[in-house]
């Protein structure tokens, strides 16, 4: 079992270890004296912003895991993007050099914290039907957004999409998404519920909201 193998590494019984993440947090072993992770930009090419902070977090914790005893350990890092800041960053476990540099990249595109994103997935078994209603969608909170209303705080709410989502077809459903950003969620919203009291012809899709989503 998976805890068997873990109790026989930490006695030394086994010499190696070879895992996925879940080895890398929470483990305390004494004589590892040296940790290497294979593709560690794997994660930077998935389409979240907030691929660069796990990434970091995955890094700095998995480097921890070496030299916890009495001797130093030693960290190998297998990269195609060594100057990342998320990648570099973590060598040094520079918290507040990667604080800098992921606030400002999060600011320039106004993702969180600097506004709040909701996302909308359409999904349904006609990739065709599911594209074009995509689509209207998109057209029509696009449309709406500038409305009035929703200038009149003067922060516009940006309409991004429809696209693939990160995993484009599942149980038979194709799967699109469309994202909204702004300052206010209540304000994205309003606008999503007005868009869709207009949206016709939609029985064959399935559509779902998600408010902040953890990962998109």
């Amino acid at each position: 079992s998976h805890k068997q193998i873990l109790t026989d590494f930490r006695k030394g019984k086994i010499d190696i270890l070879v895992g996925t993440q879940m080895i890398a947090k929470g483990h305390d072993f004494p004589k590892v004296m040296l940790v290497g992770v294979v593709a560690a930009d794997t994660a930077l090419n998935l389409p979240d912003f907030r691929a660069s902070e796990r990434t970091f977090n995955l890094l700095t914790q998995v480097a921890g895991r070496a030299g916890r005893g009495m001797e130093p350990g030693k960290v190998i890092i297998q990269t195609y993007n060594p100057l990342h800041y998320a990648i570099e960053k973590s060598i040094s476990h520079d918290y507040v050099g990667f604080f800098d540099e992921e606030i400002n990249f999060r600011r320039e595109l106004k993702y969180p914290p600097f506004a709040h994103i909701v996302e909308i997935n359409l999904r349904g078994r006609n990739e065709e039907r599911v594209i074009k209603i995509s689509h209207e969608l998109a057209g029509i909170l696009n449309a709406f957004s500038k409305r009035e209303y929703f200038q009149a705080s003067g922060e516009s709410i940006e309409v991004v999409g429809p696209a693939p989502a990160f995993i484009s077809k599942m149980r038979g459903r194709f799967r699109l998404n469309i994202l909204l950003k702004g300052k206010n969620p209540k304000d994205i919203c309003k606008l999503i519920d007005e868009s869709l009291r207009h949206l016709r012809g939609r029985s064959a899709v399935t559509i779902a909201i998600d408010v902040d989503p953890l990962g998109i």
